[in-house]
């Protein structure tokens, strides 16, 4: 049974494998898979317009789903490289002489490290995004599962980054955390997050911003830092990995910097607007709702 799939897997590989070479097909999968707006940024631009829902009487239970999505989403990554850090290493049909995989695309896409190939991370986090919708919008949820494996996880394959079977097993990884994510308490979680974005909406928003748009870039700049990090610390001498050391302390005591000048900022905005005047009753009602 096993090399029967196994060859199944290699026979979707070598048909894919056979349009390459094909300038117009080459050039459009590299851009794809290179391209940040391409591979999330749709996705969760999504979730940015569900946020906003017009109505309002839904809007805190749609905004409880949609951290549950996130949620499932970083829970997807990690049961991916849980099961791949766990079960025996599968190289890479770009690397392994033996899938019989030819590369005739130009540029290849260099940021992804000489992991398992199994399962795809990349999979799993689109695809635990796009069940989650299931809660929000039934057919929005079916449209980016559909973008999902057409734009994120076919051109791994194409490229050679992934087997077929390795996104297969990616999107039902993240079906699974989408279905998780609620169902082992966090929603509650969730729950406090859109309390947390009514009371403070002005830190919750640039935090969210900037996840999202680590978000929309699968984690490209996280995994750069890793490896810099990494590099570092294994090659350095001891003064080198101090340095190291030292200069993540930095960044940490820099995030926490900013974060008091925000809640110092705050709590002076919070003053000032209970000593100011009382503003003409006509000028009271002109705020909008975040």
């Amino acid at each position: 049974m096993l090399a029967y799939l196994k060859q199944v897997d290699l026979d979707i590989l070598h048909a894919l494998n056979s349009l390459s070479g094909v300038w117009a097909i080459d050039h459009t999968i590299n851009f794809v898979t290179s391209s940040t707006l391409a591979k999330g940024m749709i996705l969760l631009a999504a979730y940015w317009y569900f946020w906003f829902d017009p109505d309002c009487a839904r809007r805190p239970r749609t905004r409880a789903f949609l951290v549950d999505g996130v949620s499932a989403g970083v829970l997807a990554v990690f049961i991916a490289r849980l099961i791949a850090n766990l079960f025996p290493m599968r190289m890479r049909p770009i690397f392994d002489a033996a899938s019989g995989f030819h590369i005739n695309v130009d540029a290849l896409p260099g940021s992804f490290e000489n992991w398992s190939s199994m399962p795809s991370d990349h999979a799993a986090f689109v695809m635990a995004l796009a069940f989650a919708l299931m809660r929000v919008s039934r057919p929005a949820s079916y449209a980016f599962i559909a973008y999902s494996a057409i734009f994120v996880c076919l051109p791994r394959v194409y490229l050679g980054i992934h087997y077929p079977s390795d996104v297969i097993v990616g999107a039902l990884i993240g079906a699974f955390a989408a279905w998780l994510a609620p169902s082992v308490g966090l929603t509650r979680v969730s729950e406090k997050l859109v309390s947390v974005a009514k009371r403070n909406f002005a830190m919750f928003y640039a935090a969210a911003f900037l996840v999202t748009a680590e978000f929309a870039q699968m984690f490209d700049n996280i995994r750069m830092a890793g490896r810099a990090a990494g590099k570092i610390y294994a090659h350095a001498p001891f003064d080198g990995r101090a340095s190291a050391l030292l200069a993540l302390l930095g960044v940490a005591v820099c995030v926490a910097g900013v974060w008091a000048l925000f809640a110092y900022l705050r709590r002076n905005a919070s003053i000032m607007a209970a000593t100011a005047p009382a503003s003409h009753p006509a000028q009271r009602n002109t705020g909008v709702a975040a």
